[in-house]
């Protein structure tokens, strides 16, 4: 064991921390403990919800190309369960827009809801998509 001096002692004038000091540096260990803690979680909330965004943008994609391999049109007004996941349910819906008939463009939103949240929830991935429009009539015809 090592022995202080007498002179180190005199000097420092004591040979320890007080109690106030424990406590008060544990108390500041702690809150960067949480604060570590919280910011790790709600990085893990964000690495979850992206890639559940991934997974529904990838089964949008194939229900998106599936419409377009049968070579059919978007539908409109409807809605179907999203393949690949029972639990999920898509609709489209036609979106007013101006000029649209001037453009020959319709906005049809497409939307992704859990089966329980399609009552009123909010969606969990919203896709607006311009599709082909009628052309418009000429004036006296």
């Amino acid at each position: 064991m090592k022995m202080i001096s007498r002179d180190c002692l005199k000097c420092c004038g004591r040979r320890g921390l007080t109690l106030v000091e424990v406590t008060v540096s544990l108390a500041l260990l702690s809150t960067l403990l949480v604060g570590m803690l919280v910011a790790q979680d709600r990085h893990t909330r964000q690495i979850r919800t992206a890639r559940r965004t991934i997974n529904l943008v990838g089964q949008v994609d194939q229900l998106l190309y599936g419409w377009m391999e049968k070579n059919s049109a978007i539908p409109r007004q409807a809605t179907g369960p999203l393949e690949g996941d029972e639990d999920l349910v898509w609709t489209t819906r036609p979106l007013p827009t101006a000029n649209s008939r001037e453009l020959e463009v319709d906005v049809v939103r497409l939307e992704v809801h859990h089966r329980r949240d399609l009552a009123g929830g909010p969606p969990e991935l919203v896709i607006d998509l311009a599709v082909p429009g009628v052309p418009p009539t000429a004036e006296g015809e």
